[in-house]
């Protein structure tokens, strides 16, 4: 089953099962809100290729059946604490490879607030699900 989710400037067509779907926006309610992990938050610059692995992993992990509430968003930073714990940065990639949620929001063509609403979160959950289909990074 193929979604399409709405992005600015036009639409993209990737498959991905509505439950991914639901997946992706817990994640990027993660970044929006920035959990008091530290992990990942509006303020936070990881390598983009560390947030799409781990959530890959995620998605094909027991975690990713879950149903999306918040104990899955709660399963997700514990994951990501876990995830960061063995992550080696990669040195050669630098700057190019790294993206912060601020820089993903902004490019969303959306203005950043306190909280996100329903259609904010998607959104970026299509703008994030776009960089992970495609296996692009982000020049900061």
């Amino acid at each position: 089953m193929t979604t399409v989710f709405s992005v600015v400037g036009g639409n993209i067509s990737v498959g991905l099962s509505e439950e991914q779907y639901n997946q992706a926006s817990v994640l990027i309610l993660y970044f929006l809100h920035g959990q008091e992990s530290g992990v990942c938050n509006l303020n936070s610059t990881l390598p983009f290729s560390f947030f799409a692995d781990a959530f890959m992993k995620f998605l094909t992990s027991p975690h990713g059946s879950t149903p999306t509430n918040y104990s899955t968003l709660h399963q997700w930073e514990h994951y990501l604490e876990d995830v960061n714990k063995t992550y080696t940065p990669n040195t050669d990639q630098g700057a190019a490879g790294c993206v912060s949620a601020e820089v993903l929001y902004q490019q969303s063509g959306l203005s950043l607030t306190a909280g996100a609403s329903e259609e904010q979160s998607e959104h970026m959950a299509a703008l994030l699900v776009y960089y992970l289909v495609q296996g692009e990074c982000v020049v900061i």
